[in-house]
């Protein structure tokens, strides 16, 4: 899946007209001189010299630094809604309608999440997430601009951290230092704004002071070389429906007995194609997952379960329940995966690929355990030495995202009423990434789950 980030302010809107507007009304009422003495400037503070105007006052510079960003902060909770109300830059709807019919998600990420006052306090924490959050999805929706994923960050640096994990495609944004910092492979444009207009670009840079007139040309400087991506048939969308009405069924039972702790349900996307993977401890892993992950999931599982050689529930189970467990696994869509001393296991494992492929073709999303068996040895090992990179070779031709998620069951003798704990992480884009590179990246993402879950519970 191609990605396309977009800033908000300055990218989409007309911050620097805003505040060229209402800052010298806010200044003035504040007794500070209104005089632009920073034509380049970007934050308020910058532009009209408020850490000179203080120095000059007698503060010190550190003192005077500190005091002109809370004076940005407290333009910006009084000014906010009603610059979220002003028009954003016109074509920039059409731009991402167009990438969006090329098979594009797009991602805002935005430093808006910064923190709105020096002290972060209970009141600035929510002003900085939640409400923020809200207006600034409203203000997206009244401009009819339809996007896929809305994230606040507080830094550059965080920023910049979230471009490097979602690896996109193309970057639209104002600010030169973010442009500089990204990768050479990711395409950049360049919203023109009068702190960026005489400033050095990076080399292929393309600027934008129009997103009209850009959307005339905007074949010429995405990749139209995207995966064609077709509806489901017939077959999974009533497997899908079947796993809807078992899980609305089973899901209060399952969550009653095992009351999971579920983190980062948030990361999961809604629609795309997607592979869940993530470490083996338990049977009822993939049920487990399926219940909290909020997706339909066609998992892989050993033939043996197939066969009623082996029940999905209960290890030590007689014929009947291994039959009816068979039965169970196939009507919600599993698919078998055989080990090399199961008879023709070449055969079942090229169709079962190739009927994977087809349902990540149609948008749907997989289950895998790339350890490939049950970690019978958690305490000595997070995650068993891979079989295969077939999980993250599958994921590479089919365009698909990753979802690494990782469990760990907590012991009886804990005293705990949770018996599991289940954390999603970010997703993985496969874009622009090799092999290696990917199953580095979900190898340290479940690790890391499993050992924040271990620290946070004292496990």
């Amino acid at each position: 899946m191609k990605i396309a980030v977009f800033d908000i302010d300055d990218t989409i809107t007309f911050e620097t007209n805003f505040i060229e507007k209402y800052a010298p009304i806010f200044l003035r009422k504040n007794g500070y001189a209104t005089e632009q003495i920073n034509i380049s400037g970007y934050r308020l503070h910058e532009i009209y010299g408020l850490k000179e105007q203080l120095v000059n006052r007698g503060m010190s510079s550190q003192e005077a630094e500190v005091k002109a960003e809370d004076i940005t902060s407290k333009f910006w909770n009084k000014y906010f809604l009603k610059y979220n109300k002003t028009k954003v830059r016109q074509g920039v709807a059409n731009v991402i309608h167009i990438l969006r019919q090329y098979g594009y998600e797009i991602h805002f990420v935005s430093l808006r999440g910064k923190s709105t006052g020096v002290r972060e306090s209970r009141v600035n924490k929510f002003i900085s997430t939640c409400l923020v959050l809200n207006i600034t999805k409203h203000m997206l929706k009244r401009n009819k601009i339809y996007y896929d994923k809305l994230t606040l960050v507080k830094t550059e640096e965080d920023k910049l951290e979230y471009i490097k994990f979602y690896s996109p495609h193309i970057v639209f944004e104002d600010q030169v230092s973010i442009l500089n910092a990204i990768g050479k492979d990711i395409k950049k444009c360049c919203i023109l704004a009068d702190h960026n207009m005489h400033k050095t670009l990076p080399e292929g840079t393309i600027t934008i002071s129009d997103y009209k007139e850009i959307a005339e040309d905007i074949e010429s400087i995405i990749d139209k070389d995207i995966i064609s991506k077709g509806g489901k048939d017939t077959k999974t969308i009533h497997i899908d429906r079947l796993q809807f009405i078992v899980k609305s069924i089973s899901k209060w039972y399952f969550f009653i007995r095992f009351k999971p702790i579920i983190c980062g349900r948030n990361n999961i996307p809604k629609r795309n194609a997607i592979i869940f993977a993530g470490n083996h401890r338990h049977n009822l892993d993939p049920i487990m997952v399926s219940l909290s992950s909020g997706r339909s999931i066609h998992w892989a599982a050993l033939l043996r379960l197939f066969q009623g050689k082996e029940s999905l529930f209960h290890s030590d189970s007689v014929k009947i329940q291994r039959e009816l467990s068979a039965k169970f696994i196939m009507a919600m869509g599993a698919l078998p995966i055989a080990r090399p001393t199961d008879e023709n296991y070449l055969k079942i494992n090229i169709k079962t690929i190739m009927q994977l492929k087809d349902l990540l073709n149609m948008e749907a999303a997989i289950g895998f355990f790339p350890e490939g068996t049950i970690n019978r040895k958690p305490e000595e090992i997070n995650v068993l030495p891979l079989k295969s990179d077939m999980v993250f070779t599958m994921a590479k031709k089919t365009d698909s995202y990753i979802q690494p998620f990782s469990i760990v069951w907590i012991p009886r003798d804990i005293g705990l009423k949770n018996r599991l704990i289940i954390r999603y992480s970010k997703p993985i884009n496969t874009y622009n990434r090799s092999i290696e590179e990917v199953r580095e990246i979900w190898q340290e993402a479940v690790d890391e789950g499993i050992l924040h879950s271990i620290e946070m519970y004292g496990l």
